[in-house]
C-alpha cells in the first residue's frame, strides 16, 4: 500500500515533469511566432497565428500599440512573454522577455527585432 505522503510526492513529480514538457512546447511555439514576424504582419494575422496555439495567449491590456503574447505561468515566473509593438496595424518591434521582468532577455531567446518604416 502506498502512503499518502508517497502519493503526494508522486503527484508533485508528475506535475513537475508535465510542466517542464509544456514549458518547452510553449517556448517552441513563441519562438515560431517570433521567427515569422515581418513588417507586413498585421494584428489580425498575428492574432490568428496565436489562436492556433493551445499554449499561447494574447493580452492587449498594454494599450492599442502593444500586445503581450504569453506562455503558461510557471511557479518561478520565468515563463516567456513576447512583447509586440505596433505602428498602425502592423508589427514594428518584438522582443522576448520573462514574465516577471520586462527588461530581462532570457537565455535561448532570439535577438530583439525592430522594423523600420
Amino acid at each position: 500500500m502506498i502512503s499518502r505522503r508517497s502519493w503526494t510526492v508522486i503527484v508533485a513529480l508528475t506535475l513537475l515533469i508535465a510542466g517542464c514538457s509544456e514549458d518547452r512546447e510553449a517556448r517552441s511555439e513563441i519562438l515560431a511566432v517570433h521567427a515569422q514576424l515581418t513588417p507586413a504582419t498585421s494584428r489580425s494575422d498575428l492574432a490568428a497565428q496565436v489562436a492556433r496555439s493551445r499554449l499561447l495567449f494574447v493580452s492587449d491590456a498594454q494599450g492599442p500599440t502593444r500586445w503581450s503574447i504569453g506562455t503558461p505561468l510557471r511557479l518561478d515566473a520565468r515563463n516567456w512573454v513576447l512583447w509586440v509593438e505596433f505602428e498602425g496595424d502592423f508589427v514594428r518591434a518584438a522582443r522576448i522577455r520573462i514574465y516577471d521582468s520586462p527588461t530581462m532577455h532570457p537565455d535561448g531567446a532570439p535577438p530583439d527585432i525592430v522594423f523600420s518604416r
